[in-house]
């Protein structure tokens, strides 16, 4: 058995951290989300902030917080994505064993003008109801901005637990062969 020749020589470079949940949003969409931040949106929650794809396309003037649990693979290209902006590394939803974070989201309750976030799909719902606790009440246009499959309420059981929740999807922005961007209330 023979190997192919190699041109130049490789290091062996670990493989990097990858499931399902785990696409980075293109830039060219990561702009496009960014575009719908208006100027009134005062304070800005990024809950799976991944690589900061969309963060480092998000108004530099913007307070924002950007929340991402996964730091050893990417927190180089995180920082240098984004650096100016607040990044706490820890999981966004609630987790029973992870009191101290349970605490430290308790004062997020009714914070953000908005939430934008390419959220894990397998996860979306939980990302949705938990991004609506963090939402600022009083502010008239609050809102989540997520990234989301176009067929996202297409099953029974997701459109009935979507349904239970206190919101309702304003606007759906289609693209066309990838995911629709869902903004909502």
């Amino acid at each position: 058995m023979s190997t192919q020749p190699s041109l130049f020589e490789t290091e062996d470079l670990p493989q990097p951290e990858w499931d399902s949940d785990s696409w980075e949003t293109p830039d060219w969409l990561a702009q496009k989300m960014a575009s719908l931040v208006l100027p009134s949106d005062k304070i800005i929650l990024e809950p799976a902030a991944g690589t900061g794809q969309i963060v480092k396309w998000l108004p530099l003037d913007v307070p924002l917080t950007c929340c991402e649990i996964k730091s050893s693979r990417s927190t180089e290209l995180i920082q240098r994505n984004a650096s100016n902006h607040y990044w706490n590394y820890r999981a966004f939803l609630y987790t029973s064993d992870f009191l101290g974070d349970i605490v430290e989201k308790l004062e997020w309750a009714n914070s953000f003008a908005l939430l934008i976030t390419n959220p894990p799909f397998s996860k979306a719902l939980e990302f949705i109801e938990q991004g609506l606790k963090c939402l600022d009440r009083e502010y008239e246009r609050a809102r989540l901005l997520y990234l989301l499959p176009s067929d996202f309420c297409q099953s029974v059981a997701r459109y009935e637990a979507f349904n239970k929740l206190d919101c309702h999807i304003h606007h759906e922005y289609k693209i066309v062969n990838r995911v629709a961007i869902v903004t909502g209330k």
